[in-house]
């Protein structure tokens, strides 16, 4: 997550790098002239802001998260969504992955737990994001589905909330 969000706040911090150096070049410039070096500064800056904004346009980019349905995946996934919207960067959807299939007697505690916690995730998803966000639950297979029709067999028993 820290590093995923470090990677989508990059653009407005490159581009205050870029306008740093462009400062020191405009001081400096009686001395070393502005030269090749600040038309290229020039270019990433503009393309630093073409980056920024691809990231925060809705009609082109939206982020999924993809998360558990336990406790410490549930928080960090909130901490994403939240993180993005100060980026105000659009959520996508949620994935909870790997959720334990209902029917097994043995595996009911896991199933009502997992069920509290998709609830927890879709309350606090719909604060972080600031409106109600679009859930898909993923069942845990195993072994994992292998090959086209085993995907779309898997693809089949996915829940999904909008």
């Amino acid at each position: 997550t820290g590093h995923a969000l470090r990677l989508l706040a990059m653009p407005a911090g490159a581009l205050d790098w870029v306008h740093a150096l462009l400062a020191i070049l405009l001081k400096y410039r009686a001395i070393m002239g502005l030269g090749e070096l600040a038309s290229d500064l020039l270019d990433v800056a503009r393309e630093l802001r073409e980056l920024a904004a691809l990231l925060r346009d809705a009609a082109r980019t939206r982020v999924v998260a993809v998360t558990r349905p336990v406790a410490l995946p549930r928080l960090e996934t909130v901490r994403l969504l939240r993180a993005l919207r100060r980026l105000d960067i659009p959520v996508g959807g949620i994935v909870v992955n790997a959720v334990t299939p209902a029917g097994c007697a043995r595996c009911r505690r896991a199933v009502a737990r997992e069920r509290r916690e998709q609830a927890a995730l879709a309350t606090a998803a719909r604060s972080a994001v600031g409106k109600r966000c679009a859930m898909i639950s993923a069942p845990a297979e195993s072994p994992p589905p292998g090959g086209v029709e085993g995907l779309r067999d898997w693809l089949g028993r996915w829940q999904w909330r909008g």
